[in-house]
């Protein structure tokens, strides 16, 4: 299993086609865009996690849908810098990689031995990830139910063969 806890209004503010809009539509297509990164990358053998972490109260982001591959959190009281050092502190390092510029977060991270990428890495690998053949991805709704993609491109190609 991978998982990736990003830094949520720490990557909205570097890019320009998401810190341009409406703070609530910058939240939703971050999300969109990590639920198709996620499951891209999975694959049969990894599960991929994207917990998008922000600070603030729930009832701000309104056009949160459920999803089995990303989860988000908001922070209430707790700045979501400290909620993400916490998190390092408490889970397996070697699955964990964050996301985000922030220095102190980043020392957390090594402190720990947890990966961190900064928003620049992560942003380019998240399109390296999105330009790959779509053959080759799992959808990104699909990433929890490898099984039965797993099955249904065998049987697609057994039909091919017939």
């Amino acid at each position: 299993m991978l998982c990736f806890i990003i830094d949520g209004y720490n990557l909205i503010k570097t890019q320009p086609e998401l810190k341009s809009l409406v703070l609530a539509e910058s939240r939703s297509r971050l999300i969109r865009r990590m639920e198709q990164f996620a499951g891209r990358l999975a694959s049969p053998r990894r599960t991929v996690h994207v917990m998008v972490v922000f600070d603030g109260k729930e009832e701000v982001y309104s056009s949160a849908r459920p999803s089995s591959i990303i989860k988000v959190i908001f922070t209430r009281r707790e700045k979501a810098d400290d909620y993400i050092k916490r998190f390092v502190q408490t889970h397996p390092q070697d699955t964990i990689k964050v996301v985000s510029n922030d220095r102190e977060i980043r020392s957390a991270c090594h402190k720990k031995n947890t990966e961190s990428l900064t928003i620049g890495t992560f942003s380019r690998k998240v399109l390296d990830v999105l330009q790959t053949e779509p053959e080759q991805a799992i959808p990104a709704g699909r990433a929890r139910t490898i099984t039965q993609y797993v099955e249904e491109m065998l049987l697609k190609k057994y039909k091919n063969k017939e």
